[in-house]
């Protein structure tokens, strides 16, 4: 499972931080075949 890193800058709302890391995800599951539940993303910045 992939452990992700993700870097945020203020301004984003809940809604378009949670479609990026869904989008990240989605990514990281086509291009490396891992299983969709091994999800491990750890956010940092500002959410709003």
């Amino acid at each position: 499972m992939p452990l992700l890193y993700v870097d945020l800058i203020e301004g984003r709302s809940p809604e378009q931080v949670r479609v990026l890391l869904d989008a990240v995800h989605a990514a990281v599951v086509e291009a490396f075949a891992v299983p969709e539940r091994g999800r491990a993303q750890f956010l940092t910045g500002e959410l709003a």
